[in-house]
């Protein structure tokens, strides 16, 4: 099933492009022929914040526009013009802009199409010429930092904060009991540090002003209306809690079962029984969440690797709505965006009874993702809560292990 975008305004008739625009630079100008043209891309999530994003094109005559946050490079898809108008698509995602292009600039609204009435103001243009000159920074942030977002408050929770910094250029992420906060980029200009992301779902900025020990206090503003305080100090010996300790079976409980569809109404049943002498991971994610498409990268990977050996994977998708009309679709754009090959199958929605009714043998699914890891006799070996990406210091020492889990499950 194609799931196919509403373009509310923009009718696109043709993708012509006017010959002015097959020509980026002047025939004299050799540099910005090599070199991709930089745009900036401003996201306006409210009065006060604005989402500032890296954004470049190459200059072939090709409507081509690819954003980076950090490492990340992200490139656009399905990019239509008719006229001045123009529409642009995230991938895995069912974000899209909506803008109009002319020249070296664009404007329009970012829409994330499967929420209610969620569009957001931006602005682009090309950067022309060099970058300003910043004040120099007051001091490194190439730290381990215990973060605390809401201090004070019920409701806090801790991170670990890691960054790298080059003068001014910073970069980095947080880490969490259910995830990572992805590739955070931006600047520390005196003792101002600003940080900020945009992967198609993510709408991150982060503001503080740092002492000269390090101590950090500042705002972190996600999407169009939160708004909390986080604190963040050196220390070397924080640590998260154990991501296999936080999701186990129920007492009393010794295996799992599930039936569920896949956008092609082929019901996957699983049970030990059936999948006796494959070894099997169970991945509980969502078409939505930006940390389980890290995951499902990784897993496919393993996945190429394995399959034939007797690695299985079912992802099991709980959307946003309990509506197949709504959740095939967004669960299809994400396995053709990612190409992921294993099967992936609709569980429910991300509310708590869903999660619940899916898999009762479990004590709670608190994170998307969580992967349960079974061996060939259906037993569970490990449940592994939240994911920290190839944005974090933990990545590589993950891939490492459990592939090794793997390859000895797999031997056995």
């Amino acid at each position: 099933m194609k799931y196919i975008y509403p373009l509310l305004a923009f009718v696109f008739m043709s993708c012509s492009i006017d010959k002015t625009e097959k020509t980026e630079a002047t025939p004299d100008s050799k540099t910005e022929k090599m070199n991709p043209i930089l745009w900036e891309l401003n996201i306006t999530l409210n009065d006060s914040i604005t989402l500032p994003v890296k954004m470049t094109s190459q200059p072939n005559g090709e409507l081509n526009f690819t954003i980076h946050n950090a490492e990340e490079k992200i490139s656009l898809k399905n990019i239509r013009r008719s006229g001045d108008s123009i529409y642009m698509e995230m991938p895995v995602f069912q974000t899209g802009f909506e803008g109009v292009l002319k020249d070296n600039e664009m404007y329009g609204e970012l829409v994330k199409y499967d929420a209610e009435n969620y569009r957001l103001p931006f602005y682009a243009h090309k950067v022309i010429g060099k970058e300003m000159e910043l004040e120099a920074p007051c001091c490194s942030i190439e730290r381990h930092y215990k973060t605390t977002f809401r201090p004070n408050q019920e409701n806090k929770t801790e991170a670990i904060g890691e960054f790298k910094q080059d003068g001014n250029k910073v970069s980095g992420t947080f880490m969490t009991e259910t995830g990572d906060y992805r590739y955070l980029s931006g600047t520390l200009e005196g003792n101002k540090l600003m940080l900020s992301a945009f992967d198609g779902n993510h709408l991150y900025v982060f503001k503080a002003t740092v002492e000269d020990n390090g101590e950090m206090e500042g705002m972190f503003f996600s999407g169009k209306t939160r708004a909390d305080r986080w604190i963040a100090q050196e220390d070397p010996s924080f640590e998260l809690a154990d991501p296999e300790e936080l999701t186990y079976l129920k007492e009393g409980e010794t295996e799992l079962a599930f039936a569920f569809p896949t956008t092609s109404d082929e019901i996957i049943e699983y049970s030990k029984d059936n999948f006796k002498g494959k070894v099997v991971i169970l991945q509980i994610l969502g078409s939505w969440c930006p940390n389980c498409m890290d995951e499902s990268r990784f897993l496919q990977d393993m996945y190429s690797k394995y399959h034939q050996n007797g690695l299985e994977i079912i992802g099991l998708a709980f959307e946003r709505r309990n509506d197949k009309s709504k959740a095939y679709p967004a669960i299809n754009k994400m396995t053709t965006d990612l190409n992921l090959t294993y099967p992936i199958v609709f569980a429910g929605s991300t509310r708590v009874s869903d999660r619940e009714k899916a898999l009762p043998q479990l004590n709670k699914i608190m994170s998307f993702p969580t992967s349960i890891y079974l061996d060939k006799d259906g037993e569970v070996v490990k449940i592994h809560t939240g994911f920290s990406g190839p944005g974090t210091s933990e990545y590589d020492t993950f891939v490492e292990e459990t592939e090794s889990l793997l390859k000895e499950l797999l031997q056995e």
